[in-house]
């Protein structure tokens, strides 16, 4: 979807990594290369880790949400496509499918003229460093990259032993993102973001 309407979205990233991902965009005026008009909102999101493919509960939570925000016309959401195993060696396919769907042949870290086109990156759940140590040594670390860390918000329940660090022994917590208040959290900051 990106590749071709590049030039007329307004990137908003909302990306939570193992529990849920999502980049969503917002048209500035624009057609796609075959003349259909550009969704005023777009959202990317992967699905949290075993979910089956799709955008699983916390991104229908947060589209959910984001749509009451932004109202008409809805958000359009296109699924990440990535295995969301335990093996987070994997995860860099659903980096790059993700990357892809902001601009087409996206091969590694989104370019710098990519950032301003992103208006927020929305976390849920993001495996701490701790936590990706002892599930996988070999895991790559996760970071966000300094053009989006203003733009970025990292939400991370109490007791999530995901996120937390040092002390989270809850692992309901970590699939409470749909219903403990934070997609709305999340939904706010996006909508701020987009100037909504």
């Amino acid at each position: 979807m990106g590749g071709a309407r590049f030039p007329a979205l307004l990137k908003l990233l909302s990306v939570g990594l193992l529990l849920a991902a999502s980049v969503v965009a917002t048209s500035v005026i624009g057609w796609s290369a075959n003349g259909e008009p550009c969704p005023n909102v777009e959202e990317i999101f992967a699905r949290g880790t075993l979910e089956p493919p799709g955008v699983g509960a916390t991104g229908d939570a947060f589209t959910d949400a984001l749509n009451g925000r932004l109202g008409n016309p809805p958000v359009v959401v296109n699924p990440v496509d990535y295995p969301a195993s335990l093996d987070f060696n994997q995860a860099g396919v659903g980096v790059a499918d993700a990357a892809n769907k902001v601009p087409a042949g996206i091969t590694g870290p989104l370019p710098p003229n990519v950032a301003r086109h992103v208006a927020a990156v929305v976390l849920f759940g993001k495996p701490s460093s701790g936590f990706l140590n002892l599930v996988d040594h070999s895991a790559p670390p996760i970071n966000i990259g300094p053009l989006y860390t203003n733009k970025t918000i990292d939400l991370c329940a109490p007791d999530d032993p995901v996120c937390t660090t040092g002390g989270g022994f809850s692992r309901a917590a970590h699939s409470a993102y749909k219903s403990n208040g934070m997609a709305d959290q999340a939904a706010d900051f996006a909508a701020k973001a987009l100037g909504r």
